[in-house]
């Protein structure tokens, strides 16, 4: 049977827990307030803290389950399964929402959480007038809180202009958190049911498998210009400027790029530098609409559970300043800042 997975995205491909549209459906029937709205990023992860869930038909009480948490991790694994290469050395999961501490609950196989952010005006998610920055600030706290308590055990978090920008500097750092993921794993015999497919497939091999079968947002067919990537859409162009026609939503804009925006390195870009990805001339970061990216110090990992890893890795490069922090975790000044931004 045929299913219809849009970007490939896992979340059309299971019944566990509510894909994005349904989740803004039963919103906007619901006519719920407005400033709920960021909950449906990651409304999973709060279906977990329940006692009673149904899933897929199934009456699971957690009071009365030891194993509750495993017994979903092993409904939601059995139905993506066969879409997965079971040869592979590892499985994707790709999903538009941060459910992510809902999915390190329910884990049953090591699992590693990239989160990729963008600049919340333009991003194409959240557009909702009005509310943009503040829904975006909501949700990516309630992500950084998770990270903060300790709760999810392995991660990176980048921007998605940084990906673009800094590719490869983005990537090798990516893999090295993978590499020192599974060193961790294994010290701890935690890896005992893939690492038999670990040694039989070749790093290379699966790297090539993935690029494949794996359609991602950024698409390199050329070496072209990269303003398709880094400027707004139309969409997101025209919420972010009738926002500005608002003055309390234009003063949350403005507080957002001063109090916020500047943590993860965000920079206004002149539209003509972006021609040559080598030659991008930054701006400081503005509130008005235009193209953005990241300075340079900023074309990295942000934060990850390999702090260690990264922090060897960047001593041995010569291209960027060896004296960069390496943060575990989004510092408490930027989550405090995140948390005074919703009241």
């Amino acid at each position: 049977k045929q299913y219809k997975k849009p970007q490939e995205e896992g979340q059309h491909l299971q019944n566990v827990y509510p894909r994005f549209f349904d989740r803004v459906k039963a919103f906007k029937s619901s006519k719920s307030n407005i400033t709920n709205a960021a909950k449906l990023a990651y409304i999973a992860d709060l279906c977990i803290t329940s006692n009673n869930v149904d899933v897929n038909g199934l009456q699971l009480d957690k009071r009365d389950n030891n194993d509750f948490e495993k017994r979903i991790g092993n409904i939601l694994f059995e139905q993506w399964l066969p879409f997965w290469d079971r040869s592979a050395t590892f499985l994707i999961q790709k999903t538009p929402t941060l459910d992510v501490l809902f999915l390190e609950r329910v884990k049953i196989l090591p699992t590693l959480h990239v989160i990729i952010m963008r600049h919340p005006m333009a991003s194409n998610s959240f557009r909702v007038a009005n509310k943009m920055s503040s829904l975006w600030v909501s949700a990516y706290a309630h992500v950084f809180e998770a990270l903060e308590r300790g709760e999810i055990e392995w991660y990176a978090i980048v921007t998605y202009e940084a990906l673009v920008s800094y590719h490869d500097v983005v990537v090798e750092e990516l893999v090295e958190v993978v590499k020192s993921g599974m060193k961790r794993y294994r010290k701890g015999r935690r890896l005992t049911n893939i690492e038999s497919n670990s040694r039989q497939s070749d790093m290379k091999n699966t790297i090539q498998y993935s690029r494949i079968h794996r359609r991602l947002e950024l698409h390199r067919k050329s070496t072209g210009s990269l303003m398709s990537y880094l400027t707004p859409k139309e969409i997101s162009f025209n919420l972010w400027q009738s926002c500005l026609s608002k003055v309390k939503c234009r003063d949350e804009v403005e507080q957002l790029t001063n109090d916020i925006l500047p943590h993860f390195g965000f920079v206004s870009l002149q539209p003509e530098s972006l021609k040559d990805a080598g030659a991008q001339s930054t701006l400081p970061l503005s509130s008005s609409p235009g193209p953005v990216g990241v300075s340079k110090e900023f074309g990295h990992v942000l934060y990850s559970s390999e702090g260690d890893a990264l922090k060897k890795l960047r001593q041995s490069r010569e291209d960027i300043n060896n004296q960069l922090e390496i943060n575990f975790t989004p510092p408490q000044e930027l989550i405090s800042r995140m948390k005074d931004f919703e009241k």
